[in-house]
């Protein structure tokens, strides 16, 4: 399985959500080996997806932040991260390899299982205070062999092996909720904190490509400007306007990969004021200008 270049996935303005692209439309499952390394300050910024994160180290360590706190992985260590949970990674090593497993519980599901969706699928990723797990070593174990045989059938993609995989997703699926469960962690409550940085996130999303405002932004959580800052900073670790940049910034990696819009015309559609802004503030964040980005 070739590496692949995150830096080409990003916030779709459409879905509101990072783009993962899956094999099939009607498949919709995706496994990677990537590179932390290989990005910007070897950082993976703040997104968030609808689908469910399984992962495990190959090489390296992995810092993951979610809202309010970090937890860090280490080779041989395997996770999880839920639907719909803000999330950012960071290499913490020189070498830093990933295997990921990226899909949404209709993988799992079907009008037929009804029950066992209620007592399996809806309890894990229906537990708002759920957002990120370090599974146990013994865990992790078990997890990772599951990985690594999807993997191989996914790089090879035999007659039935759609099949093959949903079968080693659904067992890693309990194997995660058993764990969730005996840890407690399905009761846990989502903070407040959590929901407005949520409700603003989604706005950002949704409006990134419009002038806005700070004041613009705390009125999506209906609460103050200041109390906004202070919640961007308490659970993100930055500002709402620098949070607000990045998605910017990360949008118009996409169109300058996939679109043939001039860089003045990118600025415009991703909300910055001027051509020269935009060129210097993409710059500060990628070592390259938007046309030396779109060159390489």
């Amino acid at each position: 399985m070739a590496m692949v270049d995150l830096k080409i996935r990003s916030i779709d303005r459409e879905t509101k959500l990072e783009t993962v692209e899956t094999e099939t439309p009607d498949f919709p499952y995706r496994a990677d080996i990537v590179d932390i390394n290989a990005l910007h300050k070897s950082t993976y910024p703040w997104h968030y997806h609808d689908d469910v994160e399984f992962f495990y180290m190959k090489e390296g360590s992995i810092e993951y932040d979610v809202p309010g706190k970090s937890v860090v992985f280490a080779e041989g260590e395997a996770g999880f991260v839920n639907t719909a949970v803000m999330h950012q990674t960071r290499a913490k090593t020189l070498h830093c390899i990933q295997e990921e497993h990226i899909f949404t519980s209709a993988l799992l599901s079907s009008p037929a299982t009804h029950r066992a969706d209620s007592l399996y699928i809806l309890p894990l990723i229906s537990a708002s205070g759920l957002d990120i797990v370090k599974f146990e070593k013994d865990v992790s174990e078990r997890a990772i062999e599951i990985m690594q045989r999807a993997m191989k059938i996914f790089d090879e993609k035999a007659f039935g092996y759609e099949l093959e995989i949903r079968s080693l997703m659904t067992s890693l699926w309990l194997l995660t909720l058993k764990e969730c469960k005996e840890k407690s962690l399905l009761e846990k409550k989502e903070s407040a904190d959590s929901i407005r940085i949520r409700k603003m996130a989604l706005f950002i999303d949704e409006h990134f490509g419009e002038s806005l405002s700070l004041s613009d932004i705390a009125s999506a959580a209906d609460i103050g400007e200041r109390e906004c800052c202070r919640c961007f900073s308490r659970m993100l670790k930055t500002s709402p306007m620098e949070y607000l940049l990045g998605v910017r910034v990360n949008k118009a990696q996409i169109l300058l990969c996939s679109s043939s819009d001039t860089v003045e015309s990118i600025a415009e559609q991703c909300g910055f004021s001027s051509g020269s802004y935009f060129s210097k503030v993409f710059k500060a964040r990628t070592s390259l200008s938007p046309r030396e980005f779109r060159k390489s």
